[in-house]
């Protein structure tokens, strides 16, 4: 593992990821940043992606991989810059993942910018994406899938700004999708998503439960590591949340605990998650637990945009009236 202040062993580490062709740096990247301890270096490993001299698909990965560092960190603003950049390189890449974020519960997206959005999504003609060149799972995890995913993007857009006719005939044409291999199972995947935003939009919380069912993924978990589409982040995270309103404390507590360690996109939810599960924990009269939970949102989100500082500041306020763990 490699600790912060560790200067030597992180110039070695950076020279081999320099060293590395383009079709296993996402890999050694990724294998960095899960056994470095500080955020400076993993910023690093991350930022040798996006060097001038690598291609425009690797740039967009690297400039995505830090939108997701950045909005793990709840700097929203840095993770944009970072998603419209994966943008100009690669529209595909960086539309995806730049909508997925800005649709989640815990993204400061107003109105507006979900309408233009909405009219972004709906301009993109996803039928013409072109397979990556790059033949590796980091750059390819999508393929096949991008009118899917730009109708289930749709569908909770349509859901965000109140349109929940539209989304419910997005969801129907997803789930129509016939057979049992990996792309007609992320499509009805994908339409039952919407289907339980919808239930939960109509405040039927207990329909949304069913329709997510336990949140376990439906595919090959391979496939899972390179997508928090495709691992069902958002819907693990929103069953977790209904859990939590519905008084299921265990069930609850154990969903908003599934990011921590499954995959460096995924992580994005550890913060919110964090945050309810030290909520939920202090209403249940387990302080201890929840001084741990508050004590990790406060860490992920120190240094967040002035809007989530309010929230940091909960978690410090929670923290200071809290025991510690054996007293």
């Amino acid at each position: 593992v490699l600790q912060s202040g560790d200067e030597s062993r992180l110039q070695e580490f950076l020279a081999e990821i320099d060293r590395a062709p383009e079709t296993v740096l996402p890999e050694a990247v990724f294998g960095a940043s899960i056994w470095t301890h500080g955020l400076a270096a993993v910023e690093q490993f991350f930022a040798r992606e996006i060097l001038p001299t690598r291609s425009p698909e690797m740039r967009a990965l690297g400039h995505v991989h830090l939108g997701y560092l950045r909005a793990s960190r709840g700097r929203w603003i840095q993770a944009l810059q970072e998603f419209h950049q994966a943008e100009q390189l690669n529209q595909a890449m960086g539309l995806v993942h730049r909508a997925f974020l800005t649709l989640q519960p815990f993204t400061p997206a107003s109105r507006s910018e979900l309408e233009q959005l909405r009219n972004t999504l709906t301009a993109w003609n996803a039928d013409r994406v072109r397979p990556s060149p790059i033949p590796i799972a980091h750059f390819n995890i999508h393929d096949g899938l991008h009118d899917a995913l730009r109708t289930y993007l749709l569908g909770l857009a349509d859901v965000q700004v109140g349109e929940l006719t539209p989304a419910a005939a997005r969801a129907a044409e997803l789930e129509r999708a016939a057979g049992a291999d990996a792309n007609a199972v992320l499509r009805r995947t994908f339409g039952r998503s919407i289907r339980a935003v919808i239930a939960e939009a109509r405040g039927n919380s207990n329909e949304a439960l069913r329709v997510l069912g336990d949140g376990r993924l439906t595919v090959n978990y391979e496939l899972a590591l390179f997508s928090p589409i495709i691992s069902r982040s958002a819907d693990r995270y929103r069953r977790a949340v209904l859990l939590d309103a519905k008084g299921d404390v265990d069930q609850a507590l154990r969903g908003y605990s599934s990011f921590r360690d499954f995959n460096f996109l995924d992580q994005v939810f550890a913060a919110p998650a964090a945050l309810n599960a030290g909520r939920l924990a202090e209403r249940s009269g387990r302080p201890v637990d929840a001084r741990r939970h508050y004590e990790r949102f406060a860490f992920l989100w120190e240094g967040a945009d002035p809007d989530f500082q309010p929230l940091v500041e909960e978690a410090r306020e929670a923290i200071a009236r809290l025991p510690v763990e054996g007293n």
